[in-house]
């Protein structure tokens, strides 16, 4: 709506190359109409929250944004894309709408892995941001290198290098001490959860060395740094 409002600025015609011998008021009426139709007809950013079985990934919209998906503890729970609509009101006191796509998790089993990474191919095509959760306790990372090197590899390249990566079940990281009453980690904890982040950023870099996207850190269980994860994928939405 900015760039309509710098438009209408008549004055600013003038300055156009070419303005007096070809652009009449008409022209910039039918300019600024398209301009106006693009922007009212924009469709909703579209977020899927990626990765392993287990790692919590419909915790997180849950803690989130109250989603109300079902979770489990002992089975995984999403077998197809579960499409969520979140009023934009709830994230930025704005209106419109942003949808979340809760994946299937990887990895479950042999059986349903080769229809999830499909599932996955189809759905990411159309998303602005992908988040790829990972358990922050889990060192092993060389199940996700092949996902993103191999099994993901005809995705838009431009969505895997903005893709944000976010280290749920950072109040288990150890060694260290989670302080329930403040809800932070201890010193000691917070120094290993940095380790963490880092070496997980090393080893995205491995198989994307392009990769420009983000990591947080964060507990959906713990409700901890959750304005800091919407920011980050909202704002990466914003900058493609």
């Amino acid at each position: 709506m900015d760039l309509i409002r710098i438009f209408q600025n008549q004055n600013l015609l003038k300055h156009l190359p070419g303005y007096q011998k070809k652009m009449t008021e008409d022209d910039f009426e039918k300019i600024r109409q398209m301009i106006k139709d693009r922007v009212d007809h924009e469709p909703p950013p579209r977020f899927a929250f990626i990765g392993e079985t287990g790692v919590g990934k419909s915790s997180t919209l849950n803690a989130l944004f109250n989603a109300g998906v079902e979770v489990s503890h002992t089975e995984a729970c999403t077998q197809a894309p579960n499409l969520i609509e979140i009023p934009l009101s709830e994230v930025q006191g704005k209106q419109g709408s942003l949808i979340f796509y809760d994946m299937p998790g990887l990895g479950e089993s042999c059986l349903k892995q080769k229809e999830h990474i499909n599932l996955y191919e189809k759905v990411l095509k159309d998303v602005d941001v992908a988040l790829w959760i990972l358990d922050a306790q889990d060192r092993a990372i060389a199940s996700v290198q092949q996902y993103l090197e191999t099994d993901l590899k005809s995705l838009d390249p431009r969505l895997l290098e903005r893709m944000v990566i976010a280290l749920n079940k950072v109040d288990l990281v150890h060694p260290g001490d989670w302080h329930p009453s403040a809800n932070l980690p201890s010193d000691e904890q917070e120094k290993n959860i940095n380790g963490r982040i880092k070496d997980v950023e090393n080893k995205i870099r491995e198989v994307l060395p392009n990769w420009q996207g983000k990591i947080v850190g964060y507990s959906a269980n713990k409700r901890y740094q959750l304005p800091q994860l919407k920011d980050i994928n909202y704002l990466n939405y914003l900058m493609q």
